[in-house]
């Protein structure tokens, strides 16, 4: 297994058709990054990627607040120690109007691809009670910041 290599692919190649993160960052803030980072952004498509990454030895569930946008379907892509070898496909999430729940695996990346959003914005509240929160008004500035990693 080369761990780096699918981290990689977790942003260019994710499903193995080309499949990548958003162009245009979305701002995205954890009370904690060391625990549970995110990232988000908004491809030339009109999709919202949401990457979630559980640095924990120990599965997290968040609930995932999304306002400005109608509710669907997104899939759901995740490196995790369940398989090593390879990007898993799981089943779709539904997204209502008000967002979803999810449970992040221990040391895991999970992809969250959204159809066409509007503006939306994020709030994911992890466990006690904190906060994180992802603002379509400040791309740039998550871009940025996710390649210094912070």
């Amino acid at each position: 297994s080369q761990p780096g290599a699918y981290a990689f692919r977790m942003n260019r190649n994710y499903d193995g058709t080309g499949g990548a993160f958003g162009e245009t960052g979305v701002a995205a803030n954890s009370s904690d990054q060391s625990k549970l980072s995110l990232y988000a952004a908004k491809r030339a498509d009109g999709a919202l990627t949401i990457m979630v990454i559980n640095k924990t030895g120990g599965s997290l569930t968040a609930p995932l607040a999304i306002s400005n946008y109608s509710g669907s379907m997104a899939e759901v892509y995740r490196y995790s120690e369940a398989n090593l070898n390879q990007i898993v496909r799981q089943a779709d999430q539904a997204v209502g109007g008000s967002g979803f729940t999810a449970v992040f695996p221990a040391n895991a990346i999970t992809l969250f691809v959204l159809p066409f959003a509007l503006a939306p914005s994020l709030t994911i509240v992890k466990r006690h009670d904190e906060l994180a929160r992802l603002d379509s008004g400040h791309g740039q500035n998550a871009r940025r910041d996710a390649g210094r990693g912070t």
